[in-house]
Parts: structure tokens; C-alpha cells; sequence
């Protein structure tokens, strides 16, 4: 790859930044201050301050309880890391208070005895020799009992960015918390904040030190790259790459975490654009390629920083790129991802990481995991077409991008956002939709501003018509892909073969209907025919005016048989057709149906059924292409 470009923006601004951080890192180098245990501390002598041994902890004590969990306690060590305790040896302690040793000493000395110097016969007073660890054992269990139980999973908060109570954003690098007041970059060693606990880890990403002007991001030169590019639609595509690069950040302070696919063969600039997302991110991102879900979910733990996927091919035979997906899914509305423990104690892992993958081939996906993603597609670039020279870009980019981020929170998800949302419903996109495009814009708006976007999607940023008419012209095919569970079903029982009919012919069900319909075959050989399927059939003007597909509610072998190995199997049918609109599957008796209707014999036995008005579902898919 090409050498990394400087950041943008005046020399005095970057040179500040700089400096900022030159001045944050010497404060955090500061020496530790661990007096002699034997030394008295605010003029409290060892082991005699109040509450000594166990009725409270000591003043000043470096570690913090924070409650416990099952048969755990729940510690903050003295270095800021989490710690959940089963066993108090003093290798465990020891850990626990590092750097502080001295104070373990301190509060629960083990003393020495009183003896005579041998030279000269003088009484040597008692010395602090080792810890009582009983005592500081029990100090520790019964502050974290009056503490309360403590559930990491829930109020422990791993590094990336996070909401606040009050509507801002923090940023967490893992050795600092960081936060924007009135305008100024604000930070404080990892600690319990608006409820919540940040613990310190290994250092990822800082934010930039000084505030960065749209007009001087990075991200100007990365859009002027990315348009050169052969992609698929590409007045939208370029803007869902930037609008991912700053979900990333935004982690678990955003609504949803929508993932981008990045599918394409071989020369598209797949491996190229996956080295962009490292080169900003830096020590921010998850990269992993060829992985396991359980990788992935075991390496995040807390953490909400971004997830850079590549290889996850579709594989026949392997489901693992397919669990991933899963993953990412549970990962895009912040939800818990579970697993029993060795001991049998159940674990969970809450999700809230945006990620990416990149791939020739997709795996197999259903819709809920299509729906939560937006698809980039790559043609083949020219061979002349220098892919990395126009896309250099550093971790330097990337923590300006994240101080745009921080400093136009508050207007992202109080203005831009639900803008976006708006255009989008009126735009007639759905709600999930809505989430995930309507994100990315956002996002992709706050880091490149209001002209840059007009220009790049050639409307107007204050046409909500025509910006939410592009949008839904560019994602038509995408979404039309997804399909309502109903709808599915249906589809299913409409492309089931009839494997026992007679004469050697197996058609399908829908071929069936659509023979009847065009006068092809009589309503009692459709019914006949239907029946060997397990379904019912009434005739026209019975109740519809056209015909009815009568589906029984209860599981027959031939209809077990239909719905084997597929998602509706078991009966699960009635449920999944039960979810259509009233007017094309009538599961009731009303003014348009009466009690009588909904029973049939099917094979000589009485079925009672749910009736799908297949007229007025033709209309709902003529309506339905149509928008």
C-alpha cells in the first residue's frame, strides 16, 4: 500500500493535537506513591485505622468492590482492570492491588516478634513481615455483600464508543474515558461513570486532540477515491462504505449497528477497501479472516469496537460462515449472545459491535440477516486503475474521524438521523430499512457534510422527495428480496410438488391453481389434485369471487411431508399464515366468511382450515411490484 498521506488541516492545529497528546501521556506515566507498610499513612499506623480489620475497608484503599456475582467478587484492581474473584491467595491479591502493595501490607499486617539486637542488646520492636490475608479476605466479602450483586455482563462497559444519560457520547481507549464539554476534549482514567463501569485495558485509539471542520476530514479525499471505483450503484455505494466507517465508532451508543457485505470476484478492490477499514480503525478493530463465531464473540467480550470479516465464503457443507452472520445480526440491535458454562453456570455476551465482511461469494442468508444489511458490489477495475493510490489513508484519519463523531453527536442522532428516518418512511422503505440506510446516510453525513453529500448523490439535501426517491430507486432490488414470513409460506406450499398424483405427472401447487384459473383443468381435478397434497379448495363465489386455497391447521402426513426441514415444519405453518393481512388469508368466521366454510373433507376426512382469498393475493402482489 501505498505511504500513508498526513493528516489535513493547518500545521498549527496539527502540531497542537500532537503536543495535546504528548502532555496526556506524560500525566499518565506518573510514579506510584507506596510508602513502607510500617510507616504510618495520614498518621494512622498500620492495621489501627477505623473499621480495621474487616467492619469497612480502609481509607484510601487502591481497590474498588463493585458487588458480586453468583459465588464471585466483583473487583476493580488498583491498575483499573476487572477482576471476578473465586479465591483469595495471595497470588490473587497480589494482582488485585499491584502497584499498591505496601498499602496490602499497611491495612492487615502480620507482624513480627519483639527481640533483642544481638549486638547491642536492645529491644527491636515488632515489624510488618507479611499480610493477614483471612483479614483482608473478609474485608473484601463483606463489602461486596453490602454492596449488592454486580453483573458484568450488563454494567460493565469494554472499550468503544457509548451513550451517556444526558445525550452525549464517550469514547473509551481502553487506558482513558473521553468525552466533548462545551466544545473541549475532555478525559479521566478508566472508572464507574453515569452508572456505568469502565475498566481499563489495553489502549486502542485516541480521539484527535483539537476540533476537526468538516471541511478539513479525511474522509473528502476517501470519497474522491471511492467514485472512481466500478460499484454497483455508485451514487449510493461510496456513501454506505463512509456512513459503516463511522458506525464502527459510534459502537454501542447508536440505535442499530448496520453491516455491510462486500461482495465481488476477483480485482474489485475487495482486499483494498478491507485495508482501508484497518488502516483507520488502527488499534480499534476486531480483524479476523477464516474465523469462528465463537471467536469473535469470545474476543469482544465488553468491547463494542468495529469487526472486520474477510473470507467468509460460502462453503458447501459449512455452516460457520453462515453462524457468523448470526452473529453479526444478534450484534446489529445490541442483543445477548448465550452459552452454557463448564460449570454449568450460563454466560452471556451482549453484542454491540457494527461489522463488515468481505467475500467473492455470500453465504446462505435469510431475510432477517439481509434486512440488517446493506450489500456493496464491485465490478472489475481497469488494469490501469491504481485501486491503492487513490484510498491512502492512516489511524491518524481515523481519530479525526472519531472526533467528528464526538463532537456532532448531539446533532447526528437528534437532527440527522431521524431526518433520514423521515425521508425514508415517506419514501415508503420499512421500519427495518429505515434503521439501517438511514444510519449509514446519517452517518456518512455528520463526517463528510451537507454539500459533499449533494454532490455525491446529485440531489439536494433539502429534497427529502427526491433524496428518498433515489434511495428507493438504488435499493429496490435488495429489498424486494426480502420476503414477510407469510408471504414465504405461501410461497412454499405454491412451489410444493404433488408427488402422489396420477398419470406420472408431478405438477406443484401453484401450477395447479394457475391451470384452474386459465380453464386448463376442472375445479374437481384441481381439487383432486390439491388433496393428494393434503390441501382444500373452494370454488369461486364460495365465499371469494375467486377461489379459495384451503389450508388445514392440522399436521397430516402430507403436509408434514410439504414442510419437512424447512422453518414452518411441525404444524408451524397455521402461526407463520396467520401473520398475512386479514383480506388474503381469513382465519374466522365474519361477514364475508361464515362458520360453515372453514371445514373440508380433505381424503375423506374433516379438515378444518384457514382460507387464503388467492384473488386477493394476486392484487397484494401487483400492488406490492408496483411501489
Amino acid at each position: 500500500m501505498a505511504k500513508p498521506s498526513k493528516p489535513r488541516g493547518s500545521g498549527a492545529s496539527i502540531i497542537k493535537a500532537q503536543f495535546k497528546d504528548a502532555l496526556r501521556e506524560l500525566g499518565a506515566a506518573a510514579s506510584v506513591d507506596d510508602p513502607d507498610p510500617n510507616l504510618p499513612r495520614d498518621g494512622v499506623k498500620p492495621g489501627q485505622w477505623p473499621g480495621a480489620p474487616w467492619d469497612r475497608l480502609p481509607p484510601g484503599c487502591p481497590i474498588t468492590i463493585m458487588g458480586h456475582h453468583d459465588d464471585k467478587t466483583i473487583v476493580v484492581s488498583a491498575g483499573g482492570s476487572l477482576h471476578q474473584v473465586e479465591k483469595f491467595d495471595m497470588q490473587t491479591l497480589a494482582r488485585i492491588f499491584a502497584p499498591y502493595l505496601n498499602f496490602m501490607l499497611w491495612a492487615w499486617p502480620g507482624w513480627s516478634q519483639s527481640k533483642a539486637d544481638k549486638e547491642t542488646g536492645e529491644t527491636v520492636p515488632p515489624k510488618v513481615v507479611r499480610l493477614e490475608r483471612d483479614k483482608c479476605m473478609m474485608a473484601i466479602i463483606k463489602e461486596a455483600e453490602l454492596k449488592g450483586p454486580f453483573d458484568p455482563a450488563t454494567h460493565h462497559r469494554g472499550r468503544g464508543g457509548w451513550a451517556l444519560s444526558n445525550g452525549g457520547f464517550l469514547w473509551h481507549s481502553g487506558d482513558a474515558i473521553w468525552t466533548v464539554e462545551g466544545g473541549a476534549l475532555r478525559w479521566a482514567s478508566p472508572s464507574a461513570h453515569d452508572g456505568f463501569l469502565y475498566t481499563r485495558q489495553p489502549a486502542i485509539q485516541a480521539p484527535w486532540q483539537e476540533p476537526v471542520p468538516v471541511e478539513q476530514s479525511p474522509v473528502h479525499a476517501l470519497l474522491r477515491g471511492l467514485r472512481t471505483w466500478t460499484w454497483e450503484r455508485p451514487a449510493l455505494d461510496p456513501l454506505i462504505y463512509i456512513g459503516w466507517l463511522a458506525t464502527g465508532y459510534m459502537g454501542g451508543a447508536g440505535k442499530v449497528r448496520p453491516i455491510i457485505f462486500c461482495a465481488g470476484g476477483f480485482g474489485v478492490g475487495k482486499t483494498t477497501l478491507r485495508n482501508v477499514a484497518l488502516a483507520i480503525y488502527g488499534s480499534s478493530v476486531l480483524e479476523t479472516d477464516e474465523t469462528t463465531e465463537a471467536f469473535i464473540r469470545q474476543s469482544l467480550q465488553q468491547d463494542c469496537i468495529p469487526v472486520v470479516i474477510d473470507e467468509n465464503e460460502s462453503r458447501a457443507g459449512d455452516n460457520r460462515s453462515t453462524r457468523i452472520v448470526e452473529l453479526a445480526r444478534i450484534s446489529y440491535s445490541g442483543g445477548k449472545s448465550g452459552r452454557g458454562g463448564q460449570d454449568g453456570t450460563p454466560q452471556s455476551t451482549q453484542l454491540r459491535s457494527a461489522m463488515s465482511f468481505f467475500a467473492i461469494n455470500p453465504p446462505p442468508m435469510n431475510d432477517q440477516d439481509r434486512s440488517r444489511m446493506a450489500p456493496l458490489n464491485l465490478r472489475k477495475l481497469s488494469d490501469a486503475h491504481d485501486i491503492e493510490g487513490d484510498l491512502v489513508l492512516s489511524e491518524e484519519h481515523g481519530r479525526m474521524m472519531l472526533r467528528q463523531i464526538m463532537d456532532g453527536w448531539s446533532r447526528f442522532a437528534g437532527e440527522l438521523l431521524p431526518e433520514w428516518r423521515r425521508i425514508l418512511h415517506l419514501a415508503g422503505l420499512t421500519a427495518r430499512a429505515q434503521d439501517t440506510y438511514g444510519t449509514l446516510l446519517a452517518a456518512a453525513q455528520l463526517v463528510l457534510g451537507d454539500q459533499a453529500m449533494e454532490e455525491a448523490l446529485g440531489v439536494s439535501i433539502d429534497d427529502p422527495a427526491g433524496l428518498g426517491e433515489l434511495v428507493s430507486a438504488l435499493t429496490a432490488s435488495e429489498r424486494a428480496e426480502q420476503r414477510d414470513n407469510w408471504e414465504k409460506c405461501l410461497g412454499h406450499i405454491f412451489d410444493s410438488t404433488i408427488n402422489a398424483f396420477k398419470g406420472g405427472e408431478k405438477p406443484t401447487v401453484g401450477a395447479t391453481l394457475e391451470d384452474l384459473e386459465r380453464n386448463s383443468v376442472g375445479f374437481e381435478i384441481a381439487r383432486e389434485r390439491l388433496a393428494m397434497a393434503g390441501l382444500g379448495l373452494r370454488n369461486r363465489q364460495d365465499p371469494f369471487d375467486g377461489y379459495a386455497l384451503m389450508v388445514p391447521t392440522k399436521r397430516s402426513r402430507q403436509l408434514d411431508d410439504m414442510f419437512d426441514k424447512t422453518e414452518w415444519h411441525g404444524g408451524v405453518w397455521v402461526n407463520a399464515l396467520k401473520q398475512a393481512p386479514d383480506e388474503i388469508v381469513v382465519r374466522r368466521p365474519g361477514p364475508r366468511v361464515g362458520k360453515g366454510l372453514f371445514t373440508q373433507r380433505i381424503n375423506k376426512d374433516p379438515k378444518h382450515c384457514l382460507l387464503v382469498d388467492l384473488a386477493a393475493f394476486d392484487r397484494w402482489v401487483d400492488e406490492n411490484q408496483a411501489d
